[in-house]
C-alpha cells in the first residue's frame, strides 16, 4: 500500500530545462524554489544524477528541516504519491534569455543574478532543448499527456527552432502552455499546422491603452499583441490574458480600456494579478483587483485570480483581501453605475472567485 508522504507533483513527475541546469520545477516562493537537479548544457541527459537527486530531495522533505528550496513552499504537501508508467507529466521549457520587450517589472530586467546584468555578452541559450526533448520522448520518459510549460526568462517563440519542437511535442500528445508576450505568432499557428485545442496560451499585457503599455514594456507592439491573440483563439487556443496592476501604472481608466479589447477577441480568461517584486499590495492595488473582477463579471469573461505574484505569497490569502475591497467598489457610482441588485452580483461572484493555485499545473 502506497503511504503518505511529503512531495509535490513537480518533485514528482516533473522536470524543467533552465538556462545552465536542469530544476525540479519554474516556482519561486520567496525568492527560494527551483531545486537544482543537475548542471546541464547539453548533451545527453543525466538521468541517474536527476532521479538520485530527487529522491534525495524527497527525502529531504521528511525532514524537519526539509530542502533549502522547499522550506515554506505552499506546493508540498503530505499525501500518497502514485507511481507512473511515465516519470514527466510536467515539463518546464525555461532555458531561453532572449527576448524583444523590456517589460520594467521582469527578472531580467532588475534582479541582480539577470544575465542582463551579469554580462552582456552572455549566450541566450546553452544548449539545443530540442534535441533534450527528443532524448526524453525516445527514452519513453515523457508522457503523451503531459503539460509543457514554455516560459523562463525570455520569449519563448523567438526561440530557434520553435516551430519543430511546438510540432514534435504536438504529435507526441502534450498540452502545450506557452506565455507569450504576443508579439510573435509562429508559423505553426499561422498555418494550423497544430492543434489549437491543446494549446494554452497566456500573455500579459497589463495595459489598456497603447500608451500605457509602450511605457511599461518599451515597444509600441500594442495592436499587434491583440492581433495576434485573436489569431490564437481564431485557431482553437485556449487563451488567458493577464492583467499585473502595478502601482505605477494602473487607473481605473486604463482598466475598463484591457476590458474593451478584452471583449473584442472572443472567448478568453482574464488573469488578475500583483506584481510579485511588491508581495504586500496596498488597499488601492486590492481594490484595483476587485474592480477588474467585477467588469470581468459585468461583462460575461471568464475570471481567474493568481499567477506568478499572487501565488507567491499563497499563505498571505490575499483573495479575502480583495473581496472585501468590493463594497467600496459597488459603492463608487462612477466607477460602478447600478446595472443590477448587490444580491444577484454577490451570488454571480461567489462563482467567480478562485482560489489560489498553481495556473500551470493542468
Amino acid at each position: 500500500m502506497e503511504e503518505e508522504y511529503f512531495s509535490c507533483h513537480y518533485l514528482e513527475s516533473g522536470l524543467s530545462f533552465s538556462y545552465n541546469s536542469i530544476r525540479a520545477c519554474a516556482i519561486v516562493h520567496h525568492d527560494t524554489g527551483e531545486p537544482t537537479l543537475a548542471d546541464y548544457t547539453g548533451g545527453p541527459l543525466p538521468i541517474d544524477t536527476i532521479l538520485a537527486t530527487q529522491a534525495d530531495i524527497v527525502q529531504k522533505n521528511q525532514t524537519s528541516q526539509q530542502h533549502p528550496n522547499c522550506q515554506a513552499c505552499p506546493h508540498l504537501v503530505r499525501q500518497k504519491w502514485p507511481r507512473s508508467n511515465y516519470p514527466i507529466q510536467w515539463l518546464g521549457i525555461t532555458n531561453w534569455l532572449g527576448c524583444n520587450l523590456h517589460c520594467n517589472y521582469c527578472w531580467l530586467q532588475w534582479a541582480p543574478w539577470s544575465p542582463r546584468n551579469i554580462i552582456s555578452t552572455l549566450p541566450l541559450t546553452l544548449y539545443d532543448v530540442n534535441a533534450s526533448i527528443q532524448e526524453l520522448i525516445a527514452r519513453v520518459m515523457l508522457a503523451p499527456n503531459a503539460t509543457i510549460d514554455w516560459g523562463g526568462g525570455g520569449e519563448p517563440l523567438l526561440m530557434p527552432g520553435v516551430d519543430a519542437m511546438l510540432t514534435l511535442l504536438d504529435q507526441h500528445g502534450t498540452t502545450q502552455w506557452i506565455h507569450t508576450n504576443g508579439t510573435v505568432l509562429p508559423k505553426a499557428i499561422r498555418d494550423r499546422t497544430i492543434d489549437g485545442s491543446r494549446l494554452r496560451i497566456l500573455c500579459s499585457i497589463d495595459a489598456g491603452s497603447q500608451t500605457t503599455y509602450e511605457s511599461i514594456k518599451g515597444l509600441n507592439l500594442y495592436d499587434t499583441v491583440w492581433e495576434n491573440l485573436k489569431a490564437y483563439v481564431a485557431a482553437g487556443a485556449k487563451v488567458s490574458i493577464k492583467y499585473l496592476v502595478l502601482n505605477d501604472y494602473w487607473t481605473y481608466d486604463e482598466i475598463r480600456g484591457f476590458i474593451h479589447k478584452d471583449l473584442d477577441i472572443g472567448k478568453i480568461t482574464i488573469l488578475g494579478d500583483i506584481d510579485h517584486r511588491y508581495p504586500t499590495p496596498t488597499p488601492e492595488i486590492l481594490r484595483a483587483l476587485a474592480y477588474l473582477q467585477l467588469l470581468t463579471d459585468k461583462h460575461g469573461l471568464d475570471y481567474s485570480l493568481g499567477g506568478t505574484g499572487l501565488n507567491s505569497v499563497i499563505e498571505a490569502e490575499l483573495n479575502t483581501h480583495i473581496e472585501q475591497q468590493f463594497s467600496a467598489v459597488w459603492n463608487d457610482r462612477y466607477l460602478y453605475p447600478k446595472e443590477y441588485s448587490q444580491k444577484t452580483l454577490s451570488q454571480r461572484l461567489a462563482t467567480t472567485i478562485s482560489k489560489f493555485r498553481s495556473t500551470f499545473w493542468l
